[in-house]
């Protein structure tokens, strides 16, 4: 439930009572009142710890698992340095000294960490101490009160945003058709696609007013400051038959889909590495023709330029990942085949037309659970390499479950198919001992050539600055289309030029660039799945707001319910939305937790001062782990949550919804910022459990608390069951 404004205008004053009174001061005094240790850590792996009454949390320092003071300071002047000073101390006790592991790598002197932050707009002053020394010829020592002192003042921080928000939506009018793809390709929506499966009269369409919207493949940016498309961004597309002004049986629209896992730079031994959407297979587009003329493809001239190196072969990257288990049942890493019962696999890779002159490259990551340590043989032809990832600790309750490694090999290729086996060598000491496959990454070199009229192609290698290529498509004919698609929103089509079956084209190489060369067939154009009308929306148009509600359609109706208690009894300015309508305007329409949170940051950047910001979210619908339904169980992620990269250790492997509440520019996933929002969450899994749920709270609004509630602990002497 959510307080009233009075109450938390109260629970902020005590809180911070200490900081508002020294804001004129650099330093704060600390006391640290030392409680008997007890027993700590997650369910199976309990052991005793020390702790103190206030600002304790637990941390890992070089071997030991000690308490560490960590405290924050709202509206304190920020400083970028702190010191302890006039430290009063004791001794550990015996009892205290028996939850050390061993008083070797303790350090010398309290440590002391600052740092700064924003918390809704205002600076916030971060501090920690670490409050066990071991100094020389001493026995361990804990810190009992001191004086922390602030040194190097930092100037205030101006909140701004550096992002720009539409003032409404595209979504606002007009009738939307959603589509959806799950690689990249060129995508072909044509007169029975359009009768058949939209369901709609072509011949009542003008062409030319035919648009595609979609913001293609990735993954959200965690960091709210970079850049990413703001509403759904309308595509360059081509319409082949548009300029008679209707919509005849031959014509068709085509159009750059892009899949929703992408390659990004690596400094490995791949230049690029594959990025799974971790919340989405398919990349949506959303078709209208009712809102005036569209966007389409502008087309390059021939560039008769001097060129300084001609391009006849391509990088291609292909990966195989199988997204089967979720060791914790926690984290956002998932693992694929196991290697316990099943000694080796076999993984083929085909790349037609490859250079057999040019080296390839087969990288394998993998997991391991053993001790003493077991490894992994990857091999591909004769090129072979043993993977050896580090031993775990089942004796430490903290220990991972089992532990990562790669490795690479390279090899001159023989055939267009490659063959990469993966062995492991389980150590016979250790006889639970298992691997696991997280994924294969694949990098050769092709001909440029086409292959089944289509080849998407790059080059790497032929980088230059300030340079001009020429690139040679072999096996082209008068149909081929050649079209840029660095830009996978924005393609251009480019001329080229005929020698023989050679297609060439120049263009500047100082960066690499992604192009598709096609030859119209019913075997190169690929058609969408139809995911039905999305109905008319505009979040981005919203007013200010106090609490932002993502309930999920099940439980819709008991949402309304909450809303109007809040709009009644509080007085709060609400609003109500389903996570596909955020989707929709924050995501292209994919899940992707950092849409939710764009909703958030779009009311907090757009608020004109702070009792405009939204105070409040409220997300009506559990979460789970499994964010693809990958599992045949049945699974509660109706709204999704923030899982860790970690995964394999269960106490540092977490969900956590505070992400969606980190909305200041500087901020991204790191948990320890302060966040700008309330944020709660009611995790029904089923509509019987919303609407009892949501009884409860209003009935807990309606009867209130008896006036005597507050002056006892004893419920039943309120008269309250």
């Amino acid at each position: 439930m959510f307080l009233k404004p009075s109450s938390v205008n109260i629970i902020v004053l005590c809180l911070f009572i200490s900081a508002g009174s020294l804001l004129a001061q650099s330093n704060i005094e600390i006391s640290l009142k030392w409680e008997t240790p007890a027993m700590m850590g997650v369910e199976g792996f309990m052991k005793p710890g020390m702790r103190f009454r206030e600002f304790c949390q637990p941390v890992q320092v070089n071997n030991h698992w000690i308490p560490e003071y960590q405290r924050s300071l709202s509206n304190f002047p920020a400083h970028a340095s702190s010191k302890l000073l006039n430290p009063v101390v004791e001794p550990l006790s015996q009892e205290e000294l028996q939850t050390l592991n061993g008083y070797d790598e303790l350090p010398e002197n309290f440590e002391v960490y600052t740092n700064t932050g924003l918390e809704r707009g205002k600076n916030i002053q971060f501090v920690r101490v670490v409050p066990i020394r071991r100094q020389k010829g001493k026995g361990p020592e804990k810190l009992v009160s001191g004086t922390l002192i602030f040194s190097n003042p930092l100037p205030p921080v101006q909140k701004k945003s550096a992002r720009a928000f539409a003032g409404s939506s595209v979504l606002k009018q007009g009738n939307w058709y959603r589509i959806g793809i799950t690689s990249d390709g060129i995508y072909k929506l044509d007169y029975r696609f359009f009768k058949n499966t939209l369901g709609v009269d072509p011949s009542q369409i003008n062409p030319q007013n035919i648009r595609v919207f979609g913001n293609g493949g990735g993954l959200l940016p965690f960091l709210n400051s970079a850049v990413r498309p703001d509403d759904l961004v309308e595509n360059a597309i081509r319409v082949d038959g548009e300029s008679d002004g209707t919509f005849d049986s031959t014509d068709f629209v085509w159009f750059f889909g892009q899949s929703p896992h992408v390659w990004v730079p690596s400094a490995g031994c791949i230049p690029l590495s594959h990025r799974l959407h971790y919340f989405s297979d398919t990349s949506y587009y959303f078709i209208n023709f009712d809102t005036g003329p569209g966007k389409r493809m502008n087309r390059t001239p021939y560039n008769d330029i001097s060129t300084s190196v001609t391009i006849n072969k391509f990088d291609e990257f292909q990966y195989y990942e199988n997204e089967a288990v979720n060791i914790l049942l926690s984290g956002r890493r998932w693992f694929g085949e196991k290697f316990e019962n099943i000694p080796e696999y076999t993984f083929d890779f085909n790349f037609p037309n490859i250079s057999t002159n040019d080296s390839a490259t087969v990288k394998a990551v993998v997991m391991a659970r053993s001790k003493p340590q077991s490894s992994f043989t990857l091999s591909c032809q004769n090129a072979t390499r043993e993977i050896k990832p580090p031993i775990i600790d089942p004796g430490i309750y903290y220990s991972a479950y089992g532990r990562i490694d790669s490795g690479c090999v390279r090899l001159l290729p023989g055939q267009q198919k490659l063959t990469v086996k993966l062995a492991f060598n389980k150590n016979p000491l250790f006889a639970s001992a298992l691997g696991y496959l997280d994924y294969l990454e694949v990098h050769a070199i092709r001909q440029l050539r086409m292959f089944g009229n289509y080849v998407q192609f790059r080059s790497i290698s032929t980088v230059s600055p300030g340079q001009q290529g020429k690139f040679l498509i072999g096996d082209a004919n008068a149909s081929t289309t050649l079209i840029d698609v660095t830009n996978p929103l924005e393609p251009f089509l480019i001329e080229g030029r005929f020698d023989g079956n050679q297609l060439f084209f120049n263009a500047d190489i100082s960066s690499v660039r992604e192009y598709v060369a096609f030859t119209p067939a019913d075997n190169v154009l690929k058609t969408p799945v139809y995911f039905g009308e999305t109905p008319n929306q505009d979040l981005h148009g919203s007013s200010p707001v106090d609490l932002i509600m993502v309930v999920h359609p099940l439980f819709w109706e008991q949402g309304l319910r909450i809303k109007r208690l809040h709009e009644t009894n509080d007085g709060m300015r609400v609003m109500m939305a389903t996570p596909q309508m955020i989707y929709n305007e924050f995501s292209s329409g994919k899940q992707d937790i950092t849409a939710i949170k764009s909703l958030a940051k779009l009311f907090y950047d757009k608020a004109a001062g702070p009792d405009d910001q939204p105070k409040y979210l409220l997300l009506f619908g559990d979460a789970s782990y499994n964010n693809k339904n990958r599992t045949k169980n049945g699974n509660t992620d109706f709204i999704p949550s923030y899982q860790s990269e970690e995964s394999l250790a269960m106490i540092f492997s977490y969900v956590s919804d505070d992400y969606f509440g980190l909305l200041d520019d500087n901020e991204s996933d790191m948990l320890s910022s302060p966040i700008d929002i309330g944020i709660g969450r009611l995790p029904v899994k089923t509509a019987e459990e919303a609407k009892n749920v949501t009884d409860k709270i209003i009935q807990y609004e309606t009867l209130k608390y008896p006036e005597n509630a507050l002056q006892s602990n004893n419920c039943n002497s309120t008269g309250l069951a």
